[in-house]
């Protein structure tokens, strides 16, 4: 299990409430986000790529999630988690979060990732992304066959200056060089409820 490193938890500052409908545009042609969850005193972060918002819905996210992750376990034991989309300067870190295994390493104090505590539901969301989608579990009876999971987004907050203010989408650019240290990269093994609450 990794060592819950502490670190100061951020204000929750700069960001703005949009209606909830608006989340299709804000993941417009977004590739990559960040999935946060939280399970006891642990918390997780996880790129996710296979995501949607299903035609006729405003407030639902369809999404994968590979069953041997640590994001998989807490995901189906809580029902909460955050959709934080990242601006293009974390693209690097973006793949570094992804070499990880939760399981074995603190990824907030090894990628330096401010964390704040969300609204509505008991998860970690990140201020230096553009925006947070938090969000319940709406239906899981896929998810242990092909992991995936309908999420309902119950609060939407962006950086209006970040989404209003740009020439084009802000997203992660791909297949860039991860700065991590070798021994981060690591395999996933298979957890338990039991073995998150250590």
């Amino acid at each position: 299990m990794a060592a819950q490193i502490p670190d100061p938890i951020t204000r929750h500052t700069g960001f703005s409430d949009l209606p909830i409908h608006r989340t299709r545009s804000i993941l417009a042609n977004r590739p990559v986000v960040l999935m946060t969850t939280r399970h006891g005193a642990s918390d997780n972060v996880m790129p996710i790529g296979c995501l949607r918002v299903p035609e006729g819905s405003s407030a639902r996210i369809s999404c994968v999630v590979a069953a041997t992750t640590q994001t998989f376990a807490m995901l189906l034991a809580t029902g909460e988690c955050a959709i934080n989309v990242p601006p293009r300067s974390m693209a690097e870190v973006v793949s570094g979060i992804g070499a990880c295994s939760g399981a074995l390493y603190d990824k907030f104090a090894l990628f330096g990732l401010a964390r704040a505590e969300a609204g509505l539901v008991n998860v970690p969301v990140l201020p230096q992304c553009i925006a947070q989608l938090e969000c319940r579990v709406s239906d899981d009876r896929a998810a242990r066959r092909y992991g995936l999971f309908m999420l309902e987004v119950v609060r939407l907050r962006v950086q209006l200056a970040s989404v209003t203010n740009r020439p084009g989408p802000t997203r992660p650019a791909r297949a860039l060089p991860v700065r991590t240290a070798p021994d981060c990269i690591a395999p996933v093994p298979p957890y338990s409820s039991s073995s998150m609450s250590q």
